[in-house]
């Protein structure tokens, strides 16, 4: 009965570290990390360009397989302009141009 009534009395307490000096203050962590990551842009993701679709009365860009057209908006850019080689866009006032990769073919054929 009195081990009870002991622990009681104990558990109303909150243990303390017997050897921490009696000035002691928890300190609180400063979560310095979390207010620098809040303050920094949203990380955009990177635009590669798969084809282009270029026609007399459309011009359509695949841009990390979706397709679009001057106007339209892809991970926070605005497609400006589409070229045959190339797709120029605009992304937090910044002006990109994206350029299809070089395949080797040729469209052209020589005939003897």
């Amino acid at each position: 009965l009195g081990v009870f009534s002991l622990n009681q009395v104990y558990a109303e307490k909150p243990l303390t570290d017997p050897t921490r000096p009696a000035a002691y203050k928890k300190q609180v962590k400063k979560t310095v990390h979390s207010k620098k990551r809040a303050a920094k842009k949203p990380k955009t993701r990177p635009l590669k360009l798969l084809a282009i679709l270029y026609g007399a009365t459309r011009k359509i860009a695949i841009i990390n397989q979706k397709s679009v057209q001057v106007g339209d908006r892809i991970h926070q850019a605005k497609v400006l302009k589409i070229n045959r080689h190339s797709v120029k866009l605009r992304r937090r006032k910044k002006n990109l141009t994206l350029r299809l990769m070089p395949t080797g073919m040729s469209m052209k054929s020589k005939r003897p």
